[in-house]
């Protein structure tokens, strides 16, 4: 009967041990899997909700996630799209009750941010570049080298001509804040 008792705590001990093991790892694994992600896998799995996005030199885009790519973010402003270089990204905000989980919502689109405004040159779009130092530079967008945007400048409601281009100007990602087109240009 001792030896009954005995090896039936031996074998509780054991699937205890056992258990605390299996969930042991699982913690680990999960810590493991968070750890591989980057903050536009963080942002896409809340995809639905809204952030705010605080930049670097202090100002704030707000509004649901609309795009991720590898070194950008879209954000569905009110009043149009906006796109965030993640190297101008210093915080990101969302309410309580809406956090990121961790695991993609959305599939990122593995286009960079020169992708992006080839795509833009190539349909003439019109956008607002804040710039760090508080710039802002606004045209079309002409084309887009490795480390680089390239903008015509002049006014909004005149199409881009050579009479009406009041400059043009090189604009290296790395001075980018975030980008604003009319209308929903990120798509």
């Amino acid at each position: 009967m001792r030896w009954d008792d005995l090896f039936d705590d031996l074998v509780a001990q054991a699937r205890t041990v056992e258990a605390g093991g299996v969930a042991a790892e699982v913690d680990d694994r999960s810590r493991w899997e968070l750890g591989q992600l980057d903050v536009n896998d963080r942002v896409l799995a809340s995809a639905d909700d809204t952030v705010q996005v605080v930049l670097v030199d202090g100002t704030t885009v707000g509004g649901g996630v609309g795009a991720a790519g590898r070194d950008w973010l879209a954000i569905r402003e009110p009043h149009g799209d906006a796109l965030v270089p993640v190297a101008a990204v210093a915080r990101l905000t969302w309410s309580t009750r809406a956090r990121p989980t961790g695991a993609p919502g959305r599939e990122r689109a593995r286009l960079g941010l020169v992708q992006v405004f080839r795509q833009a040159a190539r349909d003439r779009a019109y956008v607002r570049l804040a710039l760090r130092g508080g710039h802002v530079a606004a045209g079309t967008v002409d084309a887009a080298g490795a480390d680089h945007v390239q903008l015509a400048e002049h006014e909004v409601e005149m199409p881009r001509r050579h009479g009406v281009v009041r400059s043009v100007s090189l604009v290296p990602y790395s001075a980018l804040l975030v980008a604003r087109g009319d209308g929903r240009w990120l798509r």
